[in-house]
């Protein structure tokens, strides 16, 4: 009897053990980090300025044409300031397109007309609500105080560039 008591708190003790340390990895969940942040921003605003300055000489559209200009301007002013903020964290981000977003932009300039405008503005949508998530995660949740201020601060024009896409790309025809 006291063997089979001993087996048994012995499978009770795995069992707690096993608990306790899936809880203690399940609340240890890798969160995106400043590092993180500064990489996807920097990628990102250079594929943003990228596509813009293409939709400035192949977009149909007038409104899509002054909103690419518009991007491609205010997009070169925030990619120089994500700069400054990787240089002062020492961050390494490349400063190149990478190669699934020049692929994109390839795909993109295959397009004229009105195919190409209502591309144009469906990447600018999906980019924009994927810089929304992004910033106001950093905004929240970045460890570096000055990062968090930039994010914040940057987030409503962020914000207004995802209301004037979705404005824009709505008054398109099909």
């Amino acid at each position: 009897m006291t063997r089979l008591l001993r087996i048994a708190s012995f499978a009770v003790l795995c069992s707690l053990v096993s608990i306790g340390i899936a809880q203690e990895q399940k609340g240890t969940e890798k969160l995106p980090t400043d590092t993180d942040f500064l990489v996807k921003a920097v990628s990102t605003g250079i594929f943003e300025v990228k596509i813009s300055e293409q939709a400035t000489k192949n977009a149909n559209d007038t409104d899509v044409k002054a909103f690419a200009q518009k991007l491609a301007t205010e997009h070169k002013q925030l990619n120089q300031n994500l700069l400054k903020h990787a240089q002062q964290t020492k961050t390494a981000v490349a400063t190149d397109l990478a190669k699934d977003k020049q692929a994109r932009l390839d795909q993109l300039g295959k397009l004229t007309g009105a195919a190409y405008d209502r591309e144009f503005m469906k990447q600018n949508i999906e980019g924009h609500e994927a810089s929304v998530k992004l910033f106001k995660n950093q905004s929240e949740k970045g460890q570096i105080a000055e990062l968090r201020k930039f994010a914040q601060e940057v987030l409503p024009t962020i914000e207004r560039h995802l209301k004037e896409a979705r404005a824009i790309a709505a008054k398109l025809p099909n």
